[in-house]
């Protein structure tokens, strides 16, 4: 794939509002195309660390794919359905992967019963009106690129001047 190089992006709106955001020199940009960044992974490390039971494998595997934005709401869920298996005696559900799809997060959950399936709903409903690079208020449209995504008017920008990959040409 192409992407920006790094210099190019360094002062572009949507870098600088992450770098306003958290103090890293990345850009928030990057997930859209299919880059992520070390936040993902030190966010993934935090959520296996604080619910081992619902993530059962290590840390590192990439099983997070999506954007800043949407990490609170994920770990929200994952204290509602630790909660709600603590409360209980029902089979402890094990989350395989969390993504976005389609502009809306997607969760893979195993042995989910009746009540973390809806809290799973919520949280993904919930998705489709938070932008995935910031988290605030957005809707799920298709970008010029044709990427459908969920963003605030603010970070939509920042994906529009992005210039779209190259179509490859057959090998004659």
């Amino acid at each position: 794939m192409t992407h920006l190089p790094a210099e190019g992006r360094s002062g572009d709106a949507a870098s600088m509002r992450c770098k306003q955001r958290s103090g890293a020199a990345r850009a928030a940009i990057d997930y859209p195309f299919g880059e992520f960044t070390a936040v993902n992974d030190e966010f993934e490390e935090r959520l296996v660390r604080d619910f081992p039971h619902l993530f059962q494998y290590s840390a590192g595997l990439r099983r997070i794919r999506c954007g800043e934005g949407w990490f609170p709401l994920i770990e929200l869920l994952c204290k509602q359905i630790q909660g709600t298996v603590n409360g209980a005696r029902t089979a402890q559900p094990t989350i395989m992967y969390i993504e976005e799809k389609f502009g809306v997060m997607r969760v893979a959950c195993s042995a989910a019963n009746t009540p973390v399936q809806k809290l799973i709903s919520a949280a993904e409903q919930a998705s489709s009106s938070s932008c995935e690079v910031c988290g605030a208020w957005g809707q799920t449209a298709r970008t010029r690129h044709g990427w459908i995504k969920t963003l605030c008017t603010r970070c939509v920008e920042g994906v529009e001047e992005i210039p779209p990959l190259p179509l490859l040409e057959p090998d004659t």
